[in-house]
């Protein structure tokens, strides 16, 4: 008789066998198994997502090999601050830990507020852009011993602990999210999978700092030291790109939606439509892209912004009233206007109440739409005169009616079950901050 494991297949155990035999069959088993166990989440493969183990292989490498360059930049902190030299006072590196540890601290705080409802929306963005930040914290950490001291040794370790602080938010932010891209909805436990990936992680990070103790004491001066952190911040900051690069996120940001939209339709035309799926996206997304920046088929032809309507009424024409405003948007479920030159539009978006179904997905497809019929506009030689060319509101009218017809259009064709069909998750865009403000129009 033996007993299976459910997800795999695999034997965990047998029966009715003399004990010397079923001993020498489990030796071999039980060394995987309960591996899998510690460091894979309960279920696996099926409780996670197809691109979990690559993710988390190159995410292991990184782990290595900071781990050996927090090991060179301890080393440098500790002779920053004096250790092994008979004239440093214990009491001033005392004090000049604290401060830094007061100062990263406040950092962590007010980054949080400020960031912390975004993270999700770009987590493979903010998730390299952890790593990259960090970079610049242990070169600081290096670069201390040879600072001189007071001000200035203290000025380079908050710098530090500030660099830092925004790295740690940055990527717990961002491993939460992406925790909740691997766990399967049916299948697997969110807590479990991040829980493992801590476990992976600490072993990892173990395993470098016991490499670094046998490369740091050959480390014996300024230039072997650099070359060596060098070589390693290039091969951590690679690993963690190609990590997040195996991502593939199956939700609708900014730039995910701008990239299915813009191959979808075309409102300066007929062209044949496209549907982009989630692994298609991948591998066209760019990983440090600006938040907001409108690309149309991989060539960027302006930026937009959703957020409160100041932004909106701020670069309304003069010959464009508010009333009027509203009656070119209707009942789209948002406010929108424009302005900025052909190519390098700028779009501003406020959403209304109440709320219209996939509001955030059109107002999004709406912008990028009057960016793309400015772009053409421009290089078909639109016969406009000079004066609506400028801040006219005329011409910009006929476009935002012309960028909310297409959309309408789009929409109205089915394009949101077609791309729930294609694996995206429709109900849960992530376009709007989490706290974004919404108008009421009164009296209409």
């Amino acid at each position: 008789m033996i007993e299976l494991e459910e997800t795999t297949g695999s034997t965990v155990r047998r029966f009715g066998e003399r004990p010397g035999r079923q001993q020498t069959r489990l030796s071999s088993a039980s060394v995987l198994a309960a591996a899998r166990d510690i460091f894979l989440p309960a279920g696996y493969p099926r409780s996670v997502s197809a691109d979990y183990v690559a993710y988390q292989t190159w995410d292991s490498i990184q782990a290595f090999v900071s781990g050996i360059s927090f090991l060179i930049a301890n080393r440098a902190v500790l002779a920053a601050l004096g250790v092994g030299d008979a004239a440093a006072s214990s009491t001033g590196a005392l004090l000049l830990k604290i401060v830094q540890e007061a100062v990263g601290r406040m950092a962590t705080v007010a980054f949080a507020w400020r960031w912390g409802s975004v993270l999700e929306q770009d987590c493979k963005t903010y998730r390299f852009a952890a790593d990259v930040v960090l970079t610049g914290a242990i070169a600081c950490d290096c670069i201390s011993p040879s600072v001189a001291g007071g001000s200035t040794l203290a000025v380079v370790f908050c710098l530090s602990a500030v660099l830092k602080a925004v790295c740690t938010v940055m990527a717990q932010g961002s491993r939460a999210a992406l925790s909740l891209h691997f766990t399967d909805p049916e299948h697997g436990s969110i807590s479990d999978v991040a829980a493992k990936d801590a476990s992976q992680e600490t072993v990892v990070s173990l395993a470098g700092l016991l490499a670094g103790s046998a490369v740091v004491p050959h480390l014996t001066t300024a230039r072997t030291t650099w070359t060596t952190l060098a070589a390693l911040s290039v091969v951590h900051l690679a690993a963690n790109y190609r990590a997040v690069r195996a991502v593939t996120l199956r939700t609708l940001n900014r730039q995910r939606a701008a990239l299915v939209f813009s191959h979808a339709t075309d409102p300066a035309g007929p062209a044949p439509p496209l549907l982009v799926a989630p692994a298609d996206a991948a591998a066209r997304e760019v990983v440090l892209e600006r938040d907001g920046r409108l690309r149309w088929r991989g060539r960027p032809i302006g930026h937009a912004a959703l957020g409160s309507f100041a932004a909106v009424e701020a670069l309304r024409a003069p010959d464009v009233g508010l009333a009027e405003l509203v009656d070119i948007c209707g009942s789209a479920g948002f406010l929108l206007w424009y302005a900025g030159r052909p190519g390098a539009v700028d779009v501003r978006i406020a959403l209304t109440e109440p709320t219209v179904a996939h509001a955030e997905l059109r107002a999004w497809a709406a912008a990028l739409f009057v960016a793309r019929l400015e772009a053409i506009g421009d290089a078909g030689g639109d016969a406009a005169s000079d004066a609506e060319k400028g801040r006219g509101g005329a011409r910009k009218t006929r476009t935002v009616r012309a960028a909310l017809a297409a959309v309408d259009a789009l929409f109205a064709d089915g394009v949101v079950a077609r791309l729930a069909a294609a694996g995206w998750v429709v109900d849960r865009p992530m376009i709007a901050p989490t706290a974004a403000p919404r108008v009421r129009v009164i009296g209409r």
